[in-house]
């Protein structure tokens, strides 16, 4: 490999980097409204099914809206610390896994 194509290949990584990144950051910013509209949507939801249930019916909307409630509240904990901490450059990609976990036990 020539010293141009080394360099262009640098370039292409730092680029494709920077991309991660931004990409990640516009998660932190615009997940935060989705997660309150999910759980208000979760809150209406269950409201509505338990006017029309039984009792058995009525324990189990209350442990899904209770999980619903500590995964939604995990989410909204850990982008409050991103938005506290501020991370910046190549530091923003270790909130991936932590964006990826809270996501997954939310929708689940």
């Amino acid at each position: 490999m020539n010293r141009e194509q080394s360099v262009s290949s640098e370039i292409k990584a730092q680029f494709q980097q920077s991309v991660r990144i931004d990409k990640l950051q516009l998660l932190y910013r615009q997940s935060s409204h989705g997660v309150l509209g999910s759980l208000f949507a979760g809150v209406f939801w269950a409201l509505i099914v338990w006017d029309s249930s039984k009792d058995s019916t009525r324990f189990d909307v209350s442990i899904w809206i209770a999980a619903l409630a500590i995964t939604s509240g995990l989410r909204l904990a850990l982008f409050i610390a991103y938005r506290r901490i501020k991370p910046e450059g190549d530091e923003v990609l270790r909130w991936l896994a932590p964006y990826a976990i809270t996501l997954l036990l939310s929708s689940a």
